[in-house]
């Protein structure tokens, strides 16, 4: 059991070097990276959701869209009610 524990020991009991400084550099990097990756999603995130409050808020209050959608049902309304009426005037 000593052969097997000797290297293990023998690294903690060792100073830091080269390729221990390159490994935690190497960690560094990577923690940053993510770090500043999910900050970003989370500023897209915000920044989307406020975006589209805005601009849904705008149509809301748009009266040109309003009367285009009011106009386009009421369109529809007749044609159904000239199609229902030609209906029933052919069953007669």
């Amino acid at each position: 059991m000593a052969i097997e524990t000797a290297p293990i020991i023998a690294k903690l009991l060792a100073p830091k070097g080269e390729y221990d400084y390159k490994f935690e550099e190497q960690e560094s990097v990577v923690a940053t990276w993510v770090t500043q990756k999910v900050e970003q999603r989370k500023l897209l995130l915000s920044t989307d959701g406020a975006l589209n409050e805005k601009i849904y808020a705008d149509i809301q209050s748009e009266e040109e869209l309003y009367r285009y959608k009011k106009e386009k049902a009421e369109e529809l309304l007749r044609l159904q009610a000239d199609s229902f009426h030609n209906v029933q005037i052919k069953g007669l």
